[in-house]
C-alpha cells in the first residue's frame, strides 16, 4: 500500500505540473 501511494503522489504531481505548463503557455499566448 505505501508504494501505491507514492506511484499516485507521483503521476499526480507529474500530471499537475504539466497541467500548470499549458495553463502558463495558453495564458502568454492569449495575452493574457
Amino acid at each position: 500500500m505505501e508504494k501505491l501511494s507514492e506511484i499516485v503522489l507521483k503521476n499526480g504531481v507529474y500530471v499537475y505540473s504539466n497541467l500548470y505548463k499549458c495553463f502558463e503557455y495558453t495564458r502568454v499566448f492569449l495575452g493574457i
